[in-house]
């Protein structure tokens, strides 16, 4: 079945259609068909011209709006996924190259790296890796920062490594 996932973290409010396999889909909980749709549209599983889903996105689903949070999701009524677009088109106008405050120089500019990342949650140290972790670095010193926009991809990726270590309950992983 192919879901909408309006794109709204990193995607500029893009339309991706996740496919997720019908075996899939044997629950007739929400949630659980959610955080498939959540799985599934991680590019390491299902690779596409898009980001993957990440936490402030909003799949599309049975008529209505559910906005991936740190954990879980969230409906929207339609005004609210409204103002989220809005919101979120403001977010990605920032003028580059930027100021370094490392530096000083111009020459701060968005850039994809590849991070490991270790994460307590639990009680637990988590350790994933991100193909693409979206960073500010500086072209002269090479100084490097994390934003929003890092932090969501950390999270999510902190979520997708506990879904994929521990599997979910109702999947028989």
């Amino acid at each position: 079945m192919k879901i909408p996932v309006h794109m709204l973290a990193f995607g500029n409010g893009a339309i991706r259609l996740v496919d997720v396999p019908d075996t899939e889909l044997t629950s007739s909980s929400l949630r659980m068909i959610l955080e498939r749709v959540f799985y599934w549209g991680q590019n390491d599983f299902q690779p596409l011209p898009f980001p993957s889903v990440s936490i402030g996105d909003v799949v599309e689903y049975d008529g209505k709006f559910h906005q991936v949070g740190n954990i879980g999701f969230t409906v929207l009524t339609t005004e609210e996924f409204e103002d989220a677009k809005r919101e979120n088109s403001d977010v990605h106008k920032r003028e580059f190259p930027s100021r370094c405050f490392s530096c000083g120089k111009i020459a701060v500019s968005p850039k994809k790296i590849e991070y490991d990342a270790c994460v307590k949650s639990g009680g637990q140290l988590h350790d994933f890796h991100i193909k693409d972790l979206e960073v500010f670095e500086c072209e002269e010193c090479h100084e490097q920062g994390f934003g929003a926009a890092a932090d969501h991809q950390i999270t999510s990726g902190l979520r997708l490594h506990l879904t994929v270590c521990t599997g979910c309950p109702e999947s028989g992983k």
